[in-house]
């Protein structure tokens, strides 16, 4: 999580892959996904956005729209307990569910998993 205490080290090239072993599975999940599909660079809001500092924290969220508004995907850890459940289906043996794919326009289409 970043704190003000770590978000400078945080910042560093390469800090992610030494801590990997920190780092919970669902974040672990979202980095495998974001590389599976030819990304280099995810916003992780635990790990972008400075946690205990309520004016960073606030500037951030006021301008969620900006941060997410040109993304080419949105992941949302919807399920599980805590930060360790994962992604389903990223891990072999973590998915064992049903998907729903909803039309929404041509070009989009809501998946809702069950």
């Amino acid at each position: 999580m970043a704190t003000g205490e770590n978000i400078m080290e945080l910042e560093k090239p390469g800090k992610l892959q030494r801590l990997a072993s920190e780092v919970p599975n669902t974040i672990r999940d979202a980095i495998d996904v974001t590389a599976k599909i030819g990304q280099r660079f995810l916003w992780v809001d635990r790990l972008c956005i400075v946690q205990d500092d309520e004016a960073h924290l606030q500037a951030h969220v006021w301008n969620m729209e900006r941060i997410y508004g040109d993304s080419v995907l949105l992941i949302i850890a919807a399920d599980g307990d805590n930060a360790e459940s994962g992604l389903l289906g990223v891990r072999p043996g973590t998915r064992d569910c049903q998907q729903t794919v909803l039309p929404i326009k041509s070009t989009l289409r809501l998946v809702t998993t069950q």
